[in-house]
């Protein structure tokens, strides 16, 4: 049973790295003085995987504070989060990131990067030192979540050489062009339809 469930774990991973982890920058998506805070982000909440979010506001560092870990519903996600306890070393808590909230236009994005010097796999899923971003909308019970769509996003770096500086390296896009430029990149894929999921990830307050 253990050993079944330690090859879902590892399965499950896969496949948050393929789903997740495909997109990413070396440098900040926004500036010193961008990030915003909104209450109705704190608090605890579940995605459609069954996974828990906590976004807890750090003051001193002006960002969100995100622990990420599988929600302990029923028996079977039981199993699951010891199993990653095990494999992760992460005792209950699988990953954690730093949230940054900010504004260009009229849309609401949130960069999101592994909090640096956790635990033993300091990168958690991303294995590099990442900054993603997503498009998002909160409410008061619900986040509504439209991650960059990598092969969109790929498809318009390339004809678009000027806006980026990036490597494609294992299926990851990763852009190494300076915050400055990638402000300026956002609203040129934000105009893009298909640059931002269509499949959106939807968050449910539980506390």
């Amino acid at each position: 049973m253990l050993k079944r469930t330690l090859l879902r774990v590892v399965f499950l991973s896969v496949a948050f790295l393929v789903e997740s982890c495909v997109f990413g920058s070396v440098n900040k998506f926004y500036e010193e003085g961008d990030p915003i805070f909104d209450s109705r982000l704190e608090g605890k909440w579940l995605d459609s995987k069954e996974r828990v979010w906590i976004f807890k506001w750090n003051d001193k560092e002006r960002l969100f504070d995100v622990e990420w870990r599988v929600a302990q519903t029923n028996g079977e996600n039981e199993s699951l989060a010891a199993a990653f306890d095990s494999v992760f070393a992460f005792r209950k808590i699988a990953w954690r990131f730093e949230a940054a909230l900010f504004k260009i236009g009229e849309g609401y994005y949130m960069d999101l990067s592994p909090k640096l010097g956790y635990e033993k796999f300091v990168y958690g899923p991303y294995l590099l030192p990442l900054h993603s971003i997503a498009r998002v909308e909160i409410f008061d019970k619900k986040i509504v979540f439209a991650p960059g769509e990598s092969s969109a996003i790929e498809k318009f770096l390339k004809e678009n050489p000027d806006a980026a500086d990036y490597f494609v390296k294992d299926r990851r896009i990763v852009i190494v062009s300076p915050t400055e430029k990638l402000r300026s990149l956002i609203p040129k894929l934000a105009a893009k339809t298909n640059c931002f999921k269509s499949e959106l990830d939807t968050l449910v307050k539980i506390r």
